[in-house]
């Protein structure tokens, strides 16, 4: 493929949209441990509401609120009911009846729970994203969906070819292959070898909380004459777009915040990105290596 020169302007413009949509400290949210181990942040209207709620098998000391229960069943099935009232009392939106699994620090699964109760918690969560795109004349165009009108996040806006999360019991590479087929119509034998090419780390601030999410970034070659097609009613269209159309679209914030990183990691290791540039820094130190 021919190098594709963004140029230090567009470096700086992109520098300043990262900075401002994920440089974030977490000095405004309080730590919340279960049974000592730390899983998540709350920011004040959830540890209002916790403490309200719980406040029988809550320990609160030196601003860290520490969940008391007998084992990570009941810990499951106090959340599990706590978050759902608060869902029925119009206190946050979006149940989705879908579960992520909580980890351990130390990567040990814990328990399940809902998908919508991890941001009030500021819980970590895993998501996949496939970067598809295509060599034409030795240039890549890279598949871009739109978001479909009804989606509770994000309606409307752009995003990668697929991305979704990782439900509770799911490995990363069979959350790839069903995310592929639902988002995008791609079969299992063009994905079967995609392997992940980055891990980061999304963390940023919404209404809901805190989103705290591993992103699993695979990029991955398709044919040329592939014709995404969606399966499940998520995605409206999908566009083909070169570099300088899909970054001018991340400028005008026409891109979901975790599609436009998704989509810089894979510039800069295609080697789009200016080596020395703060920008490429800054998105070196976001990469994790993490078990898949």
């Amino acid at each position: 493929m021919k190098n594709h020169h963004i140029s230090r302007a567009l470096h700086d413009s992109l520098l300043q949209i990262f900075a401002d949509r994920f440089g974030m400290d977490l000095s405004d949210f309080v730590i919340f441990k279960i049974n000592g181990v730390h899983l998540g942040y709350l920011n004040q209207t959830f540890s209002h509401h916790l403490q309200q709620d719980l406040s029988d098998k809550l320990q609160i000391q030196d601003g860290v609120f520490n969940l008391i229960v007998k084992d990570w069943q009941e810990a499951a099935n106090l959340l599990q009911n706590t978050t759902y009232q608060w869902h029925e009392k119009g206190i946050y939106d979006g149940w989705r009846n879908e579960k992520f699994a909580i980890t351990h620090p130390n990567g040990e699964i814990l328990f399940s729970l809902e998908r919508s109760a991890f941001r009030p918690l500021g819980l970590l969560s895993h998501a996949i994203h496939i970067n598809g795109y295509i060599v034409d004349n030795d240039i890549p165009m890279f598949w871009i969906g739109k978001r479909s009108p009804k989606k509770a996040i994000a309606p409307n806006k752009l995003d990668t070819l697929v991305g979704g999360g990782v439900a509770s019991g799911e490995s990363i590479h069979n959350a790839m292959i069903r995310e592929g087929f639902e988002e995008a119509g791609l079969p299992e034998n063009l994905l079967n070898h995609a392997t992940v090419s980055g891990c980061h780390m999304s963390l940023r601030k919404v209404h809901r909380g805190l989103h705290r999410e591993y992103i699993h970034i695979f990029d991955h070659r398709l044919p040329n004459d592939f014709i995404p097609q969606n399966q499940d009613g998520e995605v409206s269209s999908f566009l083909l777009m070169n570099v300088d159309e899909i970054i001018q679209h991340i400028i005008d914030d026409q891109f979901m915040n975790d599609a436009a990183l998704a989509l810089l990691t894979t510039f800069n290791r295609m080697g789009f990105l200016l080596s020395n540039h703060q920008l490429t820094n800054w998105i070196n130190a976001s990469n994790h290596n993490i078990k898949q």
